[in-house]
């Protein structure tokens, strides 16, 4: 077993977790009219990084 590997992934899964609660604790904060701008700015920014992700993999 690659311990190294399964390291990282372990860092990955506390990182995104963390950030998953950052961005819903900033949800609730954001009035109504102003989540929709911040929902389509992170989806853009997950969009460009799954498009980086395709382009290392090759």
């Amino acid at each position: 077993m690659d311990w190294g590997h399964a390291g990282r992934q372990l860092g990955f899964l506390v990182v995104f977790a963390l950030l998953g609660y950052a961005f819903r604790a900033l949800m609730r904060r954001l009035a109504e009219r102003d989540r929709w701008r911040v929902a389509l700015i992170v989806g853009r920014g997950a969009e460009t990084a799954a498009a980086a992700g395709d382009r290392l993999a090759e």
